[in-house]
């Protein structure tokens, strides 16, 4: 690997050399490893397509979920949460039906292999709230989803300045992905359906002197009621603290954590 110190910036690939920035200096160094049409052509590399193919769709389904958490998993998660969402839905396509490369992604069948999953590797959810109610029931006819909890006031992961916080349910929708042999690429059973955000947040609670604080709020889901039964609710939950100062609050860095609660679907 060599520095380049050219007035001119390249970044990317010049026959068999690779431009890019490393710690902030223009780099350039050879390429390694077998050419992208060996690894089409060469039987040899048949495990590392299988495995290029899975991983990518893993990508691709951890860019929708990104995007329709709108900014959240990076709030929650912080910069380095795109390859751990990547890691984690790869997990439901290891469980996936079909041949090693073409698996399906079966969130309507494992949606348990993501649940549980702690955006914040500093900061448990389940360190700071504990979660007592998480049910989904009929309203007129309507599907609402009740959640309830107590954050412990006296964790040592609670900002000591904080004097408030809020809890912010997430729910996206993920529809069950199947391969294409045509397109010879990933596709989602309702396209329509895939990727599609429900929001709710608590008002600001104050944390109590006592033990516990408690909290309770309920998610109208009726719009969703008659979404298809290969569409999966990942629904996660976040806390983040604040520091009242006068009439505004200010929010604290500290002690944020989100976890994705459950996976459910409406049938």
């Amino acid at each position: 690997m060599a520095e380049v110190s050219s007035i001119v910036e390249f970044k990317g690939s010049v026959g068999d050399l690779c431009y890019y920035r490393l710690n902030g200096k223009k780099v350039v160094r050879r390429k390694s490893g077998p050419s992208k049409e060996r690894i089409l052509r060469d039987p040899s590399y048949t495990r590392l397509k299988e495995n290029m193919s899975e991983f990518g769709a893993s990508s691709h389904l951890a860019k929708i979920y990104r995007r329709a958490m709108k900014g959240d998993c990076e709030r929650f998660g912080g910069s380095y949460i795109s390859g751990r969402l990547t890691a984690l839905f790869k997990k439901v396509c290891d469980k996936g039906e079909g041949r090693r490369g073409r698996r399906s992604f079966m969130f309507s069948k494992h949606g348990d292999s993501i649940t549980g999953f702690e955006f914040n590797k500093q900061y448990y959810f389940d360190s700071i709230f504990c979660t007592s109610g998480f049910h989904l029931i009929e309203t007129g006819n309507q599907p609402v989803l009740q959640f309830s909890g107590r954050v412990n006031s006296q964790k040592r992961n609670i900002p000591a300045e904080a004097s408030h916080f809020k809890l912010k349910m997430c729910i996206c929708t993920l529809s069950d992905h199947e391969y294409d042999f045509m397109r010879g690429s990933y596709f989602p059973i309702e396209p329509e359906q895939n990727g599609v955000r429900i929001y709710q947040e608590s008002p600001f609670c104050e944390l109590n002197t006592g033990d516990q604080t408690a909290v309770e709020f309920t998610c109208e889901l009726g719009e969703f009621s008659k979404y298809h039964d290969r569409v999966s609710f990942v629904s996660a939950c976040g806390i983040q603290f604040f520091q009242e100062n006068g009439s505004s609050f200010y929010s604290l860095e500290a002690g944020k954590a989100m976890k994705i609660l459950r996976v459910f679907s409406m049938h």
